[in-house]
């Protein structure tokens, strides 16, 4: 199991109808989170799976926004 694992449209559903702050817990608990991965789900490793992919969901997002603003970091 890895953080490919892990269905990321399915991720991005569960991540934007939850509150600004939540638990990774209230993520991968959720019902479609369950129903997309059932094998995962029992998993020793699925919480930490399930993180992973939120973080690199968000640097993901997070270097698109920045590309498609053009912004540089001031060199030293």
């Amino acid at each position: 199991m890895s953080d490919k694992s892990i269905r990321i449209n399915v991720l991005a559903d569960v991540v934007a109808d939850a509150p600004r702050v939540f638990a990774t817990k209230d993520i991968s608990g959720d019902r479609r989170m369950l129903a997309a991965h059932p094998d995962l789900a029992l998993h020793r490793h699925y919480q930490s799976c399930v993180n992973n992919s939120i973080i690199l969901s968000i640097a993901s997002d997070a270097a698109r926004m920045l590309a498609s603003r053009h912004v540089t970091t001031p060199s030293l």
